[in-house]
């Protein structure tokens, strides 16, 4: 029966079929969605331009930020002449094998993420002319694959390689600050060795500090037989705000950091996060292709890890030995275990409420339900809602419909509290513990501290600040994030309140 079927369809025509691979021009636009922020897509821009550096000479990369407008010149490179623009423009195409920019698109997306309009003026070392080209949308895809004719003029400069790319029309908003910390801790070797020199609006970056309790223990070992590694081991110096693991480069740029190579980590034991140190890798291994992280299935990878493992066994062994601070009492592990108790119930109790959809925005795993409308008496209402919560009519909960629901999906189920040291800037780490998702309160936090006597209140806050979270941070404002926070609060209160919960 089926062969008959099958034959019925068989084309009568002998004609071969071909299917042409081909390239859509709106596929570009997603490519702007590479970057997590606006600072992530600048990263791309300066990785361009540090590509561009002539080994042995003095580079010096600007940066000003003002109103609605990014400029980024980078000078005493090899810069840009029609060859290297006319490659520019080819999506995908890069003539920088064992570099940064290897992959061909991301400064192009960059600028296509952090603004609408951008001009780029360029020349090449040693080169007469200077090459400049505009763009005043550069969303605009209606024509197909854009085409451009430079406006070519008298170099400015001709003894040095100059690139400047002014975007504006900014969508995004750029934290100068930030933005300045972060250059200086991603790029703190080439800082650091003054190969390269970062100015951002005038004012010159230091190399990311790093205190330390003693010197540098330099190491070095050779990967394929041939391409050497080379960094330093130490140990953090105490009360130090910054997180311990070995920091990656490669090429000078910041890859992965808080990287314990598979050994335990902080979330093991607390002093473990002292230990710190710098891997520099000066060849090509395979990167993500937004440069967060290395390919962690690729041999050279694996080769790195297993090295790293062996050196820095002594020092983990040694930090394990070292008497842990902030240990909890068993009064705080019993608070926070009861804290726990009650988070269950109240999880229960929002998961019976987004159902009726009079909790909207609350943290539940298929998203956002539209609520239905309150009664205005708020009195009225809050006073029902205590007659279920007595009643435990929210027990069991029913679970809501299995279709996603809204624009935002949240956060869910129940994480376990546990009381523990962690690093001291942080006020809690999602982990695991016996194979177990747990959320781990730090009792090193200050406000902990503090606040020991009241151990079931402030581990049931620490809850909402992680459950009011978005699983896609771009789906929530910090204003419908503190909005979510603030009626988690609330009707955690009349929880405890109606179920009368010693606090």
């Amino acid at each position: 029966m089926m062969l008959n079927v099958l034959s019925q369809q068989t084309p009568k025509s002998s004609r071969k079929l071909e299917f042409r691979e081909q390239f859509s021009p709106r596929l570009i636009s997603a490519l702007y969605k590479n970057f997590k922020d606006a600072n992530s897509a600048i990263l791309e821009l300066i990785d361009n331009a540090i590509d561009d550096r002539i080994p042995g000479k003095l580079f010096v990369i600007t940066v000003e930020v003002h109103g609605n407008k990014i400029t980024i010149i980078n000078k005493g490179g090899k810069g840009m002449g029609p060859r290297e623009l006319e490659v520019f423009f080819i999506w995908g195409q890069s003539k920088k094998r064992g570099k940064l920019g290897r992959y061909g698109q991301g400064g192009k997306a960059a600028m296509g993420y952090l603004g609408k309009s951008w001009k780029i003026s360029t020349t090449k070392a040693g080169d007469k002319n200077e090459y400049i080209i505009e763009e005043k949308n550069w969303d605009d895809r209606s024509g197909g694959m854009k085409r451009y004719i430079p406006l070519v003029i008298p170099a400015r400069l001709i003894e040095d390689g100059v690139v400047q790319i002014d975007i504006w029309n900014l969508k995004k908003k750029i934290h100068k600050k930030e933005l300045a910390i972060e250059l200086s801790n991603v790029y703190r070797p080439l800082i650091q060795s003054e190969e390269v020199r970062i100015i951002v609006n005038g004012k010159r970056l230091m190399p990311f500090p790093i205190p330390l309790y003693w010197p540098e223990d330099k190491i070095s070992f050779k990967v394929n037989g041939k391409n050497n590694i080379y960094g330093w081991l130490s140990i953090l110096e105490a009360g130090s705000s910054i997180r311990g693991g070995v920091r990656c480069y490669e090429y000078g740029r910041l890859i992965s950091d808080k990287e314990f190579f598979g050994q335990k980590g902080p979330t093991y034991k607390e002093s473990l996060d002292s230990l710190i140190g710098e891997l520099y890798i000066d060849f090509e291994i395979p990167l993500l292709m937004n440069k967060t992280d290395f390919d962690r299935d690729s041999e050279s990878w694996k080769k790195i890890k297993h090295e790293m493992q062996i050196l820095l066994e002594p020092y983990i062994q040694s930090l394990l030995d070292t008497p842990e601070r902030d240990l909890p009492s068993e009064k705080e592990i019993k608070a926070v275990e009861d804290a726990g108790n009650t988070w269950k119930e109240f999880l229960k109790y929002l998961l019976y409420q987004q159902k009726e959809g009079t909790l909207p925005g609350l943290p539940i795993d298929i998203g956002q339900k539209p609520p239905t409308p309150r009664k205005e008496n708020r009195n009225d209402t809050e006073q029902e809602e205590m007659k279920i919560i007595e009643k435990s009519q929210y027990n069991p909960a029913t679970p809501p419909p299995l279709d996603k629901i809204g624009a935002r999906k949240r956060t869910g189920g129940y994480l376990r509290p546990i009381p523990k040291p962690l690093p001291e800037t942080d006020r809690y780490q999602i982990g695991e513990e016996n194979g177990e998702k747990v959320i781990f309160i730090n009792t090193r936090f200050p406000i902990y501290k503090l606040r020991r006597n009241q151990l079931h209140l402030y581990t049931c806050e620490t809850l909402v600040c992680e459950y009011a979270k978005s699983e896609d941070p771009e789906s929530q404002t910090v204003k419908e994030y503190i909005e979510d926070m603030n009626e988690m609060l609330k009707n955690l209160g009349i929880f405890i309140k109606t179920k009368k919960i010693k606090i």
